[in-house]
């Protein structure tokens, strides 16, 4: 087919619609297809753009294996067959759940269809054939989001960029996509080079967390007690991460809770005696709806185009969006970090539901670039200080980050019941979890160091058998390099010791190949102290069907 770029405006107060790649009386257009979609508008008097799209044909196999990132960390992400559906919200789930469901996703801004060979990626997406890989990869997000949609029966491709919100004047960059053709390897460090993203600094990292085993329920005595086990067993962890529920609310995260009367400073301290570096969970662009920060600044909450506060989603029983413009929410910010940092003496922050800020468009910019403007908002306030991103869209995140969460939360169990597939991609699940850890493992050392969430070993408070744990710490040892635990190690048996040990010694781990054998089993073959191994596994059970 006839490549097309079709752009849907507004000017001077009338609706207009553009075909072609000559320009017209309202803007020129600039147009590169070498080596991938530039396309460059300069427009002659402001105009509003609500859907610009860029097609060309895509010559598909039965073979075609079609791997679409998903919008944020949590979002579900894997390589699916030509005649798969994209996962998407249910009907019901939708009708019951609102804004609180979808806010968490791309679903009120992106097309879903339940027809079969229809995908969407956001700002990366490839196509293999065999060990053939194409990767087509954005450039640049900071003009809006690319959306990639792959619709097999048609044979095309359509570039989509989400500037909604957006008023134009002068020079835009509207799309800036290459690409890529070759092994898997390489064509991500293509990629990468292309985008100038330094490596991370950190190659490899393991540590603690409190919350996989006592969720918000923390106090000083607990994590002090879990250090405790760990200096019993003469075992540094790199990082030792207190995660939510030491915060009054969230949003006032300067609010101790009465768990904490001694402050952060003496476990802090502690830490770093034993050597490790001390974690603080925060969620910085959100705010709890009874927070006294909202009580306190309800002009601080970023509000859509009908003055309404941002909803960001239903954690915590609901929360919402800090508009990160206002200058006073841009000094609470810098006034919490340097607490956490230089007065309680954390070293390291996970920051959590960072897509919450880019939930609509604000002051006239697209949802891409207030993402794009947050990570560099977060890494100038923070400084050279270690970051682990969460719940955000990638690419803003590349290079910004040192650790990001690539998958949903692990669950407590593995299979997800039926009516659980129904909810949005972002839900906390096992399954999608592993799914992202496979296949965004080329993002490991490239983007940032891949934090494939928590390993699970302990026996007790958990439904999930001990072979269903043990193969998620072999996928994360195999997939990651930010290896978190969440137990009181004191309860580890000896068997249980070995899994830690295991996951714990630092070897590096090449992985050749990993793809789905058919629509559950997951083959990866790898060299691990320069021995290659197999492993397959039914992604859906947790079972492991060869291992060697």
């Amino acid at each position: 087919m006839n490549i097309m770029l079709r752009i849907t405006y507004e000017c001077e107060g009338s609706k207009k619609y553009y075909t072609g790649e000559d320009g017209c009386e309202d803007f020129s257009v600039k147009v590169d297809k070498s080596g991938g979609v530039y396309v460059l508008i300069k427009a002659f008097r402001p105009i509003k753009i609500s859907k610009a799209e860029y097609i060309v044909g895509y010559d598909f196999t039965e073979k075609s294996k079609i791997m679409v990132n998903g919008y944020q960390s949590w979002t579900d992400t894997r390589e699916f067959d030509v005649n798969d559906k994209l996962p998407n919200i249910g009907r019901l789930t939708r009708l019951f759940g609102g804004k609180g469901l979808t806010a968490y996703g791309d679903y009120e801004f992106a097309e879903y269809s339940n027809k079969r060979g229809f995908f969407h990626g956001v700002s990366y997406s490839y196509v293999r054939e065999g060990n053939k890989f194409t990767l087509i990869g954005s450039l640049n997000e900071r003009t809006g989001y690319t959306f990639m949609y792959f619709d097999v029966s048609a044979a095309t491709l359509r570039f989509v960029k989400d500037v909604e919100g957006v008023t134009i004047a002068g020079e835009y960059e509207l799309f800036n996509v290459r690409k890529y053709t070759g092994t898997g390897s390489e064509v991500f460090d293509k990629w990468f080079a292309d985008m100038k993203i330094p490596a991370p600094r950190v190659k490899h990292a393991f540590g603690y967390t409190s919350w996989y085993n006592y969720y918000t329920r923390i106090s000083q005595n607990l994590i002090n007690r879990d250090i405790t086990s760990f200096e019993k067993h003469n075992v540094v962890p790199d990082i030792f991460q207190i995660d939510d529920g030491y915060q009054t609310a969230v949003g006032d995260w300067l609010s101790l809770k009465s768990e904490f009367s001694d402050g952060m400073r003496p476990i802090t301290d502690r830490l770093h005696k034993n050597g490790s570096k001390a974690g603080l969970w925060l969620a910085p662009f959100s705010a709890h709806k009874n927070s006294q920060l909202i009580k306190d600044h309800p002009d601080w909450l970023a509000r859509d185009s009908k003055g309404k506060p941002v909803f960001g989603g239903l954690n915590w029983g609901g929360f919402y969006s800090l508009d990160i413009y206002n200058q006073g929410v841009r000094d609470y910010l810098k006034k919490v970090f340097d607490t956490v940092f230089y007065e309680w003496g954390f070293d390291m922050v996970k920051l959590d539901f960072l897509y919450c800020c880019c939930r609509v468009p604000l002051h006239g910019r697209s949802r891409g670039e207030i993402m794009c403007d947050g990570m560099d908002l977060l890494r100038e306030i923070i400084g050279d200080k270690l970051i682990l991103g969460c719940g955000v869209p990638l690419w803003p995140a590349f290079g910004k980050v040192d650790f990001c969460r690539t998958g949903a939360d692990v669950g407590l169990k593995w299979v997800d019941l039926p009516a659980e597939k129904k909810m949005h991609r972002e839900r906390v699940s096992t399954v999608n979890g592993v799914n992202n850890t496979v296949f965004r493992r080329q993002l490991d050392g490239r983007a940032f160091v891949n934090d494939p969430d928590v390993v699970l070993i302990r026996s007790y408070n958990i439904t999930m058998s001990a072979r269903k744990r043990e193969l998620i710490a072999r996928i994360n040892k195999i997939f990651g390099n930010l290896i978190f635990v969440s137990d009181d190690v004191d309860r580890y048996n000896e068997e249980q010791w070995r899994v830690y040990n295991y996951i714990t010694d630092g070897e590096p781990i090449t992985v050749h190949e990993a793809y789905y054998l058919n629509k559950h089993d997951i083959y990866v073959k790898y060299t691990e102290k320069g021995e290659e191994h197999t492993l397959i596994f039914d992604v859906n059970q947790g079972e492991t069907m060869k291992s060697k």
